[in-house]
């Protein structure tokens, strides 16, 4: 009897752990607690809320909305209708019901209600805890809520705060892809989301712009995934061979089924989900497919291609490449160190850290990197111009951001929503200066590459500008991470499709003159009148007038690459982050011939400087150097010793039989490095002079010629 007790223990005990349930947690603006969702054996969804100390008197609406919040963005304003959407609707039960809409639906006639209208259907929000079981949502279904949102509005209707609603799983499970789109028609991303490698549910979020274009032109816009990323010297957006439509199983697009997307070809995306239509500035549309497309597995579609057409014309392309969490650490005194986590834009931060109760000061500063030196006089970051410097407030939001003490939870590992550690206002790689008792010193809060699989590096540049009268010099840093493979077969794709992260830039001259930076098309700055423009965003037919209104800090893919003065907030920042800016690859600014010019009068070469760390799986340091010399001899016509020694020694070999190079590559040669790439890549994909985990290495390597 005991062990038929056990038993019938353990199965109810796995029962409820494989429950699916999603939370939305909320830490912003005063107000702290949580709504989850959890999916009952009887099909039904549990709502579970949890407040305590609301910061109004009066009881609050709450929703579902249809997208989640993009966490890189001020607490005041991400949660507005341009970026969490309407009300979660999927019936339009309030376009049933017009203006009597409030007449109808109540708790007492639920069916008359939105799905995402929770107040409607169970009342306002009050302190406390309460339970409310609802027959109409789902979390991974055709019409599931997981990775939406819920927003909590004022008494008044205003929004308030909001929170994606995430799962519950540990999130490292969680399998995340991504397409960026750059051009002259399209910007933007479109997010994949997979709860773990087993889901048969994957998420897609759309979240694309028009670039400089009339609006009513990009209607009745296809989407379709094709089987290779885009070619050699095609990437962001300039689509050469993306191959066919991408259909593992062979299925029949006449038997699509918008409701059983299990029927349907994992290319049609058009026939899934309708046409996309991108008439306003910022368009997002959010689907569920069941037993559709996946992220793991044979089928995966990572390491493939989104093309998006109009009619028979491509407008834009992309590579669907894994999108790796961003950690970040600061080294501390006594061994302590603060670490934090983002997953990915619609999670908010997580923190991981040591107790800081001998801290007396730990300050977030606004410089990024330079030179590896701190100055504890830097000003404090605040990119949310926070006014009150009241500690003690609920939530971390209510002090600067760069006030860690107040911003860090008082324990253990939790979300921080505040801290964003990519976008416009990250975080990541500024100075940190500390006061613990009486010692005083600095760190950085700098990418943490330990333990990572996708063979990250961070890369640091600088430009020196001379005969000023004063010491000048401008830094860059940027992390960059892997590439995308076939999961069918390993092969590579067609193009090395680098994942480059946000630039900081931070100005490190000593006298006090706001300046403004632009890159131009200039190897000796000759000509330092033509910007940057790779992506032809700025023509001569664009209307400047639409230029002018898309291009902004929060929408710098819609900017030039070279007019960074529009990309920032003001003259005055020293030190700011610019998303449209890559430092190496096909049109890195460090790597292409670019410079920069200082307020439209002095110009300076950008350098690559420091070191570039990876770790590589070798037998020894000799056996790495020599494969890496004979590939580049062979492809690129330019003998080993004309770059940097490869830093790599016997010492370097770890336990596990891999080796932690660092490396300093500078070529002194010209070289066509198209050629060069493809060469490469062919010896990659026949298996003759390179194992192919050294391409992305060799890629890097390629990327940084002619930095002369």
């Amino acid at each position: 009897m005991l062990i038929v007790q056990l038993s019938l223990l353990l199965v109810t005990l796995y029962c409820v752990n494989a429950q699916l349930s999603g939370i939305a947690r909320f830490d912003t603006r005063n107000l702290r607690g949580y709504v989850r969702f959890t999916e009952l054996e009887n099909g039904n969804v549990e709502i579970r809320t949890n407040f305590s100390d609301l910061p109004f008197d009066d009881a609050l609406p709450y929703h579902v909305h249809l997208y989640p919040v993009d966490y890189r963005y001020d607490p005041t304003v991400r949660c507005g209708a341009s970026y969490t959407g309407g009300h979660f609707d999927p019936t339009d039960r309030l376009g049933a019901a017009g203006d009597r809409y409030s007449e109808f639906c109540s708790p007492s006639n639920r069916t008359a209600c939105e799905y995402g209208d929770l107040s409607g259907r169970y009342g306002r929000l009050t302190n406390g805890t309460f339970t409310n079981e609802d027959s109409d949502l789902s979390l991974n279904g055709i019409q599931g809520i997981l990775y939406r949102s819920v927003v909590i509005h004022m008494a008044d209707g205003a929004r308030y705060v909001c929170a994606t609603i995430e799962p519950t799983s540990s999130l490292d499970s969680t399998v995340t892809a991504i397409a960026v789109f750059y051009g002259n028609l399209i910007s933007g991303n479109v997010y994949f989301f997979q709860q773990d490698a087993d889901s048969e549910s994957t998420k897609i979020f759309v979240d694309l712009s028009p670039v400089n274009t009339d609006r009513n032109l990009l209607t009745n816009l296809g989407w379709v995934i094709k089987n290779s990323a885009p070619g050699v010297g095609s990437r962001r957006g300039f689509c050469s061979y993306v191959g066919e439509r991408y259909n593992p199983r062979g299925r029949n697009v006449d038997n699509c089924d918008r409701e059983d997307t299990s029927r349907c070809p994992e290319y049609a995306l058009t026939e899934k989900h309708g046409y996309l239509s991108l008439t306003g500035e910022t368009n997002k549309f959010f689907f569920t497919e069941v037993r559709g497309i996946t992220l793991s597995g044979i089928n995966s579609i990572i390491g493939r291609s989104l093309v998006i057409e109009l009619g028979n014309r491509i407008v834009g392309c992309a590579a669907i490449e894994v999108v790796s969490a961003i950690r970040v650490r600061a080294e501390l005194t006594n061994g302590i160190e603060f670490t934090a986590t983002q997953y990915f834009p619609c999670i908010a931060t997580r923190v991981s850290r040591t107790d800081l109760s001998s801290f007396s000061r730990l300050e977030l500063q606004q410089n990024g990197y330079i030179n590896g030196v701190c100055d504890g006089s830097a000003t404090r970051y605040d990119p949310f111009v926070q006014t009150s410097t009241t500690r003690g407030l609920r939530t971390p939001d209510a002090s600067r951001l760069g006030d860690l003490l107040e911003q860090i939870p008082s324990d253990g590992e939790s979300m921080l929503s505040s801290i964003p550690l990519s976008g416009p206002f990250s975080a990541a790689d500024r100075t940190i200066w500390y006061t613990a008792g009486n010692l005083s010193g600095c760190s950085f809060l700098a990418y943490d590459l330990r333990d990572r699989t996708d063979n990250a590096f961070v890369i640091r540049a600088k430009a020196t500008f001379n005969n000023l009268g004063f010491s000048c010099m401008v830094y860059f840093s940027q992390l960059v991470t892997g590439v995308s493979y076939l999961p069918s077969s390993g092969d590579r794709v067609s193009n090395p499709n680098f994942q480059s992260g946000d630039v900081i830039l931070t100005d490190n001259c000593t006298d006090a003159t706001d300046r403004e930076y632009r890159f131009v098309m200039s190897s000796d700055c000759t000509n330092t009148t033509e910007f940057f423009n790779p992506y032809e965003i700025l023509r001569q037919d664009t209307d400047r007038s639409l230029y002018d209104q898309d291009c902004d800090r929060g929408n710098q893919r819609r900017c030039t690459v070279g007019n960074n003065l529009r990309q920032v907030t003001s003259d005055s920042v020293r030190s700011y982050v610019n998303t449209n800016l890559e430092l190496i690859g096909a049109y890195g600014v460090a790597s292409s011939g670019i410079n920069v010019q200082q307020n439209g009068v002095n110009c300076a070469a950008l350098e690559v400087i420091g070191e570039v760390s990876a770790v590589y799986s070798v037998d020894s340091c000799e056996q790495f150097n020599n494969r890496l010399g004979n590939a580049i001899e062979y492809c690129t016509g330019v003998e080993s010793n004309t770059f940097l020694p490869i830093e790599c020694s016997d010492d370097n070999i770890n336990a596990d039989g891999t080796v932690s190079v660092a490396v300093g590559m500078v070529f002194t040669e010209e070289t066509d490095t198209t050629q060069a790439e493809e060469c490469i890549l062919e010896f990659i994909s026949s298996g003759n002079k390179l194992e192919a985990f050294l391409s992305i290495f060799l890629m890097v390597a390629i990327s940084l010629l002619m930095i002369a």
